[in-house]
């Protein structure tokens, strides 16, 4: 499937939502933002994983975040890895609708790194991302293309500085995002999303 919810990850200052970013109580300890903080991760599927890190900025209704997509090589269970793409990006809060609260990811850049040899083969075979030159653990910015990745899926990536509306859920170790491609409206659920779990409390798994 293509990239079009949270995962889509890049660029930067974020648009505001107009809201006021108050402390946004969510249950448990603290506010939405404080809950988001920290390493989630899900389950592995079709030999991908993803892996959601989210940190502190000055600004208290914003946040740091960056989405590293693994790709495995086939019949591995995710155990041979052979390349990553990451997106990082900003993140702005904005209120509680309904089950979620809004978000405003602000894409700052997407790039692409070959993790093994085999991964080397694979995307030099492939002009991954329209390169033949890949090298072992060198990263390539690719913001704004759309790859062809392992199984024959394609993979949309944000242009920089570009913004994606999104929606997040955090219920103790669970969230729950999905954030759409730039231009696209902002989703009502994150049935075409993904859940993580924080690193520590077992595996996430995607929808």
């Amino acid at each position: 499937m293509k990239f079009q919810s949270i995962l889509t990850v890049g660029a930067l200052s974020l648009m505001g939502c107009g809201h006021d970013h108050g402390d946004h109580d969510h249950g448990g300890d603290g506010n939405i933002e404080t809950q988001s903080v920290g390493a989630w991760t899900s389950a592995c599927e079709s030999e991908r994983v993803h892996d959601f890190e989210l940190s502190e900025v000055d600004d208290e209704s914003h946040l740091h975040g960056h989405i590293t997509l693994t790709y495995h090589a086939a019949g591995s269970d995710c155990g041979t890895p052979l390349y990553s793409v990451i997106r990082h990006m900003d993140i702005e809060f904005g209120e509680l609708q309904g089950d979620y609260y809004a978000i405003d990811a602000d894409f700052l850049i997407s790039a692409a790194t070959p993790l093994s040899p085999e991964g080397v083969t694979a995307m030099n075979n492939a002009s991954f991302a329209g390169h033949t030159d890949w090298e072992g653990n060198t990263q390539k910015v690719i913001s704004g293309q759309t790859v062809t990745v392992e199984g024959g899926a394609t993979l949309e990536l944000p242009a920089a500085n570009t913004v994606g509306l999104g929606i997040i859920a955090v219920e103790d170790s669970e969230m729950n995002v999905s954030i759409a491609l730039p231009g696209a409206p902002r989703p009502v659920d994150t049935q075409d999303g993904f859940t993580f779990t924080k690193n520590g409390d077992g595996h996430g798994h995607e929808h």
